[in-house]
């Protein structure tokens, strides 16, 4: 068997999302402007708001640029490079299934594993939350928006059940 598949990141999906980013800030900029009496505590909000948005924009771009394969498929497991949970590689021995489910509106790859503490654990706070929920509402942490790789879905568990 080959021993490395490289699953490329789809670009034109990034870029979609890039161009809706900056969009939120228009809103935003509205209610500052119309409500010249606004209360320190919604400035506060406002201000947070903008930041995670900037640094939404900013992680969008990081992404955008990366060369690297979204997935890396071989003898050894699966290297993800492009979930939120970004498991890195995920043995086949820690595998228990896959499966297409459909969250936040867009198919998903998710990839079941028999310990998903241990893709839990290590990240940072922000996505800790929302990977331990994704664990809680569909049971793994570990999804793949198929929307953000040039492969498609059928061929894709082809290739991995060939592997596992």
């Amino acid at each position: 068997m080959t021993s490395n598949i490289n699953i490329p990141r789809n670009k034109k999906s990034f870029n979609k999302l890039l161009l809706l980013i900056p969009l939120t800030f228009i809103p935003v900029v509205r209610v500052a402007i119309k409500n010249t009496e606004t209360n320190i505590i919604i400035s506060i909000l406002l201000f947070l708001y903008c930041i995670l948005m900037i640094l939404f924009f900013i992680n969008a771009l990081k992404k955008t640029n990366k060369t690297s394969p979204a997935l890396i498929i071989n003898n050894d497991g699966l290297i993800d490079n492009i979930s939120l949970a970004n498991a890195g590689l995920i043995t086949w021995n820690e595998i228990t299934n896959f499966e297409v489910l459909k969250s936040g509106g867009s198919p998903h790859l998710f990839i079941f594993v028999k310990n998903p503490e241990k893709f839990i654990k290590n990240k940072p706070w922000f996505t800790k939350g929302m990977v331990t929920q994704m664990n809680k509402d569909k049971g793994s942490p570990i999804a793949i928006d198929l929307n953000q790789i040039d492969i498609n879905p059928k061929e894709l568990l082809e290739t991995l059940s060939k592997f596992k």
